[in-house]
């Protein structure tokens, strides 16, 4: 992020560039639409889109190679805003525009305080904008009417806001960590994930064998009228009762081979192939199933 000012005007630039010198991708590519209300959050004081862009530094400032390990010990990071665990809308499409790490944001939100309200108290709001001098709000109402500044708005009510004590301050109870705490807790927040899709993946797995099993064991205690089935099915000549058909025998296979009958099968499966072996496309399906004549 660099920022400069031009006839009284703060003006940020946010950009991320890739060191590959690779083309601009269009079809990934970033609108300005989600960006537009950027500028009414930060003229109204919410800092988080500062914090954001710092963040995306240290995202990039990681990847980087020869970086003595002091200098994420010393550097600090700036004063964490309010509501850095729910980002706006455009926040978080700011947050993917600059490709910041999303552990290391969820690592940094642990010391931001809840979002301040947004609620505005319109008879307050009111009273202190009577207060404000009669030349100020002159210049304002000139100033929107020719359009030669920005809209007076988001300002006032950072404004507001600051003299009522509820804008979005950065947090104070909370030391300001350094480079290197932030990247360590980005890396628990990123362990503690892995773990959590893996418990996840395990669970998955072992509810998909219960029910398989579950599956097979009302399936074995009627185990000939699924043979009967699988006659009905290749009955019908037809592709789609051919696959339902090759799925039961395969169900029928591994009943036999918990039941320790797997000769039985391979006999059934057998005869099965010689009375139909006439049909081609069956038999690619068996053989593709591996269900073939021992």
């Amino acid at each position: 992020m660099t920022c400069w000012t031009r006839n009284g005007h703060l003006l940020l630039d946010f950009v991320y560039s890739a060191e590959d010198g690779g083309e601009w991708d269009f079809e990934t590519s970033f609108t300005l639409a989600p960006f537009t209300t950027l500028r009414t959050e930060l003229a109204a004081g919410d800092r988080r889109p500062l914090y954001l862009a710092w963040l995306s530094a240290l995202t990039r400032w990681e990847l980087e190679e020869d970086v003595d390990e002091d200098e994420y010990t010393s550097t600090l990071e700036p004063p964490v805003p309010a509501g850095l665990a729910h980002l706006t809308g455009p926040q978080q499409a700011l947050a993917d525009f600059l490709r910041i790490d999303p552990y290391l944001l969820t690592a940094a939100a642990r010391a931001s305080g809840a979002a301040p309200s947004q609620a505005i108290g319109k008879d307050a709001l009111a009273a202190w904008i009577r207060a404000l001098p009669q030349h100020e709000k002159d210049a304002l109402l000139l100033d929107a009417a020719l359009g030669v500044a920005p809209q007076p708005g988001p300002a006032l009510l950072a404004r507001h806001r600051a003299g009522s004590h509820s804008a979005a301050e950065p947090s104070t109870a909370t030391r300001r960590r350094s480079a290197a705490e932030l990247l360590d807790a980005a890396h628990e927040v990123r362990t503690e994930h892995t773990r959590q899709q893996e418990q996840a993946r395990a669970q998955a797995r072992r509810a998909q064998q219960l029910a398989r099993e579950s599956h097979l064991d009302r399936l074995a205690e009627n185990a000939e009228q699924a043979w009967q089935d699988v006659a009905n099915l290749i009955g019908k000549k037809q592709p789609g009762p051919y696959d339902t058909a090759v799925a039961l025998l395969k169900d029928l296979r591994e009943i036999h081979d918990r039941a320790g009958t797997p000769g039985e099968f391979a006999r059934r499966l057998h005869d099965l192939r010689e009375q139909h072996r006439g049909k081609s496309s069956l038999m690619r399906r068996l053989t593709d199933a591996g269900l073939t004549s021992r």
